[in-house]
């Protein structure tokens, strides 16, 4: 869903860019006119001047609107592109350098079905960020049940391609923001998706209410889960791997199903 709906936003900046030109050559071209307007023309119309006035200076604030909207949806576009590469390089070296230097045991199963660590670790953040539940084991993560490490690094990506996403980018956009100071950027933190359309993009409350919802329904079924198969499912692991395996489960039952 976010990839798809950062086609959307490239979509719509060259549409805006295109909107944007035209408007521009129609108030040049305008502006010419007038200046070449015959006297005798312009004496037969009342108080000329101030209605070419009016009619210019409008003109020029719908372009300027138009281009601010551009502007916006480019910098958004590119804050999304971010976050998406971001996720996904640094998942996949998360997974990598956990796999390498702290579990022997994930070593020895992707040996036994000859999968290559980095190819692992690609499918997987892919995967998990994208919600597809797809993992080259063929297994899902029933083998990895006691990689506590390996599980709690893929919950935060579920979350933040799934429902914590809007929150994630709101965040990012007031950073980018204050960091660059750039125009487009406070005004899109000013008017979230109204200015650039952008359903992700939520009010800041609208973000902390929808986090809120996330962490108190995962906390409900962790507990749920822990309640109804701690001497069940879950049994022969530590305190610890128990919970770790709740949190798993309930993070992937209501988005990734791995």
């Amino acid at each position: 869903e976010v990839f798809l709906s950062l086609i959307g936003l490239a979509s719509k900046w060259s549409k805006l860019r295109k909107q944007a030109a035209h408007k521009s050559r129609r108030v040049e071209i305008h502006h010419v006119a007038e200046l070449e307007m015959p006297p005798a023309a312009a004496a037969d119309i009342d108080n000329p001047t101030s209605t070419a006035d009016d009619e210019t200076s409008k003109s020029l604030e719908h372009v300027h609107d138009t281009r601010l909207r551009r502007d916006a949806v480019r910098s958004l576009f590119f804050v999304v592109l971010a976050i998406l590469l971001a996720v996904h390089v640094l998942g996949a070296g998360a997974i990598v350098a956990y796999i390498v230097h702290a579990s022997p045991a994930a070593r020895r199963t992707l040996r036994d079905k000859a999968l290559n660590v980095w190819t692992f670790a690609v499918f997987t953040t892919v995967s998990t960020f994208s919600s597809c539940g797809y993992m080259p084991t063929n297994e899902n993560m029933i083998v990895f049940k006691q990689d506590t490490g390996l599980q709690l690094l893929l919950v935060p990506q579920a979350l933040v391609g799934n429902t914590l996403f809007p929150p994630l980018l709101a965040a990012c956009v007031r950073t980018a923001a204050a960091a660059t100071r750039r125009v487009e950027l406070r005004e899109t933190v000013k008017q979230g998706g109204e200015l650039t359309g952008y359903y992700h993009l939520l009010p800041a409350r609208r973000c902390a209410m929808l986090a809120a919802t996330v962490v108190g329904f995962l906390a409900v079924q962790v507990a749920m889960l822990c309640g109804m198969e701690w001497g069940g499912a879950l049994r022969g692991m530590s305190p610890w791997e128990k919970v770790s395996n709740a949190v798993f489960l309930a993070v992937n039952s209501r988005h990734t199903g791995e």
